[in-house]
């Protein structure tokens, strides 16, 4: 398969070489013969309009004063010129042999010119430009006879052979070349199908317990589908993807955790059947071969106070998880006006006042808290299996590692002060008043299983089953199978209870390809958020720059500036790289 991958690849340049090359020997020639053509129109119209002229002045035509005007004329290099009177009769002829003086002409020209038509034709055949020329001659109005000139050119002919002689030698030493260079191409991409092809063929479908974790035929399919998918080669990737979600060939035992929030808690050796492939994390106590998740993903409440919020979910996730039934989440439907409305005006509705030395709301201000809880927990469940969301509860550690019921507010500062960590209140270290992940954090300490408090023991998926779906239900989509995509992205949304789509509901219909498209980049977005595929997702996509947005906080406030580089769409090439091949050109922006 690798192969005959590497031939199609292959062949597909050198087609594309050949039609560039054959444009490039016609385009030149068609325009040199255009030119070569309008050229000899205007010379040869010239000439034929001189002799014309030096004729009009003559009552009528003879053998005797067309020779006479006809020596007034200048030499022109014509090869013939022909003069007739009205009839046609010849009355003058350069051609010194075999001339027509006397006799009828009948050329289609002559014809044309006696009508009181100019005419002009030209042809390129025999490595000769045969050109021919036809004008009346008139008399107060009357044609009293016509011109008719005969241009045979090799000069230029050769010119134009010489042309194409040169592009033909130019073209076959370039084809050679790219021929080559097309082979080394095809091979350098297709390296890494080939490597997923031959991991397909060698690895097993499963590992026993003591290998958990290693690579297998099914994460080797997954992968390769990928990787066709990034390439939008539809068909293949559908074909990976159905082996393994179907059991084409084998029997390779993947299925949807069913309990979502629960897939990302697996820890001390458990081990689910939607991973495909997955991160291991040995042990979290001593070893600290786990991920290095809090750091990054934890708030101020987690296990010993130590993690940063160095990545928190954006508002723009969280306003994008639809209601239960599947509707677009809007706040005007909250609170009228919200979207318009200033900062001021949302923290009025959504904060609380709280004592910094107790652990309880001391009022509510003007918030309708159950208002506003109910404005995240009625939404599609992933949203809170996800995000911590406000006056929601999280368990997390006080500064002694020991479990601590603690709750995310918004809190007023100037009606009591800002929450502290250290007590049942959760704090963004940055000041920010932002939501807070909950999809990989820990809760509590993990009845003590938890000891590296800098390493999170859970497995980490890099392909599973749901990411795997909804790529397949992509293909689909884009291959014009609308339907089984929607089988396929409904599976996923069955397993949180979500409504699927086409199932009643008018803002469940699915309008045609794009809508679709849509979707699926949404559904994306839900079930793997905080997974590392959204920034690639919207690569691939060509969406990365339009979704490049400043980051603001759950009132609308500027967090931080985020920007936009083309250089974000590239990696820049190894300047080793550079080095051995000058004529490589950096990437923009590196």
């Amino acid at each position: 398969m690798h192969a005959s991958l590497q031939r199609k690849f292959s062949f597909s340049y050198i087609a594309i070489i050949l039609a560039v090359l054959i444009l490039l020997n016609t385009y030149p020639l068609i325009t040199s013969e255009n030119l070569t053509f309008r050229s000899k129109q205007s010379s040869l119209q010239g000439s034929v309009s001189v002799m014309v002229t030096a004729l009009s002045g003559l009552e009528e035509l003879s053998e005797e004063n067309v020779a006479g005007a006809m020596t007034l004329v200048e030499e022109t290099g014509i090869s013939r010129v022909l003069v007739t009177d009205a009839s046609g009769r010849v009355l003058y002829d350069t051609r010194e042999t075999d001339g027509a003086i006397g006799r009828y002409a009948f050329y289609t020209e002559l014809v044309q010119a006696l009508r009181g038509e100019d005419v002009f034709y030209t042809e390129f055949s025999d490595k000769a430009f045969k050109s021919r020329a036809a004008s009346p001659v008139i008399y107060h109005s009357q044609t009293i006879g016509a011109v008719y000139a005969y241009e045979y050119d090799t000069e230029q002919a050769e010119l134009l052979l010489s042309l194409q002689r040169n592009l033909l030698t130019i073209s076959a030493v370039v084809l050679v070349f790219a021929g080559g260079i097309s082979v080394l191409l095809s091979r350098v991409l297709t390296r890494r199908f080939g490597v997923l092809t031959d991991a397909i063929r060698k690895l097993p479908v499963s590992w026993d317990a003591a290998d958990l974790g290693r690579a297998t035929k099914g994460a080797a399919y997954a992968l390769r589908g990928k990787v066709y998918l990034f390439n939008r080669q539809w068909d293949e990737a559908v074909a990976d993807f159905e082996e393994i979600v179907y059991n084409k060939t084998y029997t390779y035992g993947y299925s949807l955790h069913p309990d979502y929030n629960d897939l990302f808690r697996l820890y001390n050796g458990r081990h689910s059947d939607e991973m495909i492939f997955s991160i291991q994390s040995i042990d979290g106590n001593t070893a600290g071969y786990a991920l290095d998740i809090v750091s990054y993903f934890g708030n101020k409440s987690t296990m010993r106070l130590i993690a940063g919020n160095r990545i928190v979910p954006s508002t723009t996730l969280v306003d994008m998880y639809e209601n239960p039934d599947g509707s677009q989440f809007d706040w005007d439907d909250v609170f009228s006006g919200f979207n318009a409305g200033d900062s001021q005006m949302r923290r009025r509705l959504m904060c609380v006042a709280i004592d910094q030395g107790s652990t309880e709301v001391t009022s509510t201000l003007d918030s309708d808290t159950t208002k506003v809880m109910d404005a995240y927990r009625l939404r599609d469940p992933r949203l809170c299996l996800n995000v911590i969301t406000p006056y929601s509860h999280y368990l997390g550690t006080d500064a002694g590692s020991s479990p601590m019921d603690k709750q995310f507010v918004l809190a007023d500062p100037t009606k009591g002060g800002a929450p502290m960590e250290a007590m049942a209140f959760i704090r963004n270290s940055e000041g920010w008043n932002s939501y807070f992940w909950r999809k990989w954090i820990p809760t509590g300490n993990l009845d003590g299983y938890w000891g590296e408090y800098t390493r999170t023991p859970y497995e980490f998926p890099l392909i599973r089953l749901g990411d795997v779906l909804l790529m397949l239900a992509e293909a689909y989509n884009e291959s014009g199978a609308i339907d089984k995509a929607v089988i396929e992205l409904n599976k996923v949304r069955e397993r949180v209870g979500m409504p699927g789509l086409d199932s009643g509901a008018a803002w469940l219909a699915v309008n045609g390809k794009e809508d679709m498209a849509e979707r699926i980049r949404r559904e994306r977005a839900f079930e793997l958020a905080g997974e590392g595929q959204r920034y690639w997702d919207l690569k691939r996509w060509g969406l990365l720059e339009q979704s490049v947005k400043n980051a603001t906080d759950i009132f609308g406030d500027l967090m931080y500036t985020r920007t936009y580089q083309e250089r974000h769409q590239l990696w820049p090439i190894p300047l080793v790289e550079m080095e051995r091949n000058l004529n490589l050109t950096q990437n923009p922006g590196w």
